[in-house]
């Protein structure tokens, strides 16, 4: 049987809704009435106004409080995952503050998608010294295409030949001049129809 040709997902605000809920428990805790457009940078610290590690403190106070059970499906995720899964190996590349956070995301995803969706799922642990790259994953486990909603880890990406997929994020809408190797799309149905298009270019076949 002929081995399939990988794709690689971000997780958060990618394929599951973190970031409504992650506000959620902010506005709840500090009294604030953020709301998703606040957020001009996935550095939390800056729109949260306060040090780095407590903003990683509070994320990881997140996924043990009820908020991370509101997490759902992003628009789409479910049935784009469905119709790629049989033609594709669809690995996801997470990075998340903090340990042992993997078991949540695993669940969530045990939760939302059908069993066997995803043929892995990679958690990068951010804040390590050096810090891994979803690119260097990328590398590692020959997956030649990223979909993420942060721009900056498709821009490391693409330096390393990897191609892009962007989706929309408060976070990335005023990024201009983007590599050529990275697309921007409006939603996950784009994206599928970037990868069929440019098969042959992103697997060389």
């Amino acid at each position: 049987m002929e081995e399939k040709k990988r794709i690689g997902f971000d997780a958060d605000d990618s394929l599951i809704k973190t970031m409504e809920p992650l506000n959620g428990f902010h506005n709840a805790k500090y009294g604030k009435k953020l709301t998703l457009e606040d957020y001009k940078t996935y550095y939390f610290s800056q729109t949260w106004e306060m040090p780095e590690e407590q903003a990683v403190r509070d994320v990881q106070s997140f996924y043990e409080s009820e908020y991370y059970d509101q997490i759902e499906v992003t628009e789409g995720a479910l049935e784009v995952v469905n119709y790629l899964s049989p033609r594709y190996d669809l690995d996801v590349i997470t990075f998340r503050p903090g340990k042992n956070i993997e078991k949540y995301l695993l669940t969530t995803f045990s939760k939302l998608f059908l069993p066997d969706s995803f043929s892995n799922v990679y958690h990068i642990e951010r804040g390590n010294d050096p810090q891994v790259q979803k690119w260097e994953k990328c590398k590692e486990c020959n997956i030649p295409i990223l979909i993420d909603d942060y721009h900056e880890h498709l821009i490391l990406a693409a330096g390393q030949g990897i191609y892009g997929i962007l989706l929309p994020a408060p976070w990335n809408k005023d990024v201009t001049d983007l590599p050529k190797k990275i697309t921007r799309v409006r939603n996950l149905d784009e994206a599928v129809e970037v990868i069929e298009k440019n098969e042959k270019v992103i697997w060389g076949f």
